[in-house]
């Protein structure tokens, strides 16, 4: 297979940390949307044996307009994808897109409504980056720690988790309120 990396350089997800997570694919060619090409580019370049890499499925849709907009922009460029007899790999899950869509899609959505394009979208994106940037074996290990009843504050548990090798560690609000919510779309709980 021959994989052909897209990124999408926006505030929240700069250049260089998506170049850093498709790079381990190989990719013979990488794609700048917006600047090397458009999704119909892609879409017209697109041949049987290869495959698309992106870090997150949430950068193959369009970025402007409300997030029901970028939504349905993502969901046709993957029925166009997958009517050509292609699909994509997102790296940072390793997660593909003819296999695992009912997986990759709830997140890609959710952080979707997150790095809109507009004077906060860095803020906002960061926040929708929250429990993305973490493996599931981090979850894991946080939340084996927020349910011991051996940590009696915040701070204890945090340097708890840290311990485990969990960087960064999130503030005590989203531990939580949405520490949880993750696992369960993960199907970690």
């Amino acid at each position: 297979m021959e994989h052909r990396a897209v990124i999408q350089p926006l505030p929240s997800l700069p250049e260089p940390e998506q170049r850093a997570a498709v790079a381990r694919f190989e990719p013979t060619e990488v794609y700048a949307l917006g600047r090397d090409c458009t999704h119909d580019d892609l879409l017209r370049q697109h041949r049987k044996g290869r495959v698309i890499v992106v870090q997150w499925a949430a950068v193959l849709a369009r970025q402007k307009g409300t997030k029901d907009s970028r939504v349905a922009s993502l969901h046709a460029f993957v029925v166009d994808l997958h009517g050509r007899g292609g699909y994509f790999i997102e790296a940072a899950t390793g997660l593909r897109s003819d296999r695992d869509w009912r997986k990759i899609r709830p997140k890609a959505e959710e952080m979707l409504g997150r790095i809109a394009q507009g004077a906060k979208s860095a803020e906002n994106g960061r926040k929708g980056r929250l429990g993305f940037e973490h493996s599931d074996k981090d979850i894991q290990h946080m939340l084996r720690v927020m349910d011991s009843k051996r940590y009696p504050n915040h701070k204890t548990r945090r340097a708890a988790i840290k311990r485990l090798g969990v960087e960064p560690v999130p503030e005590r609000t989203w531990l939580s309120t949405k520490l949880k919510l993750i696992a369960r779309e993960r199907g970690l709980l």
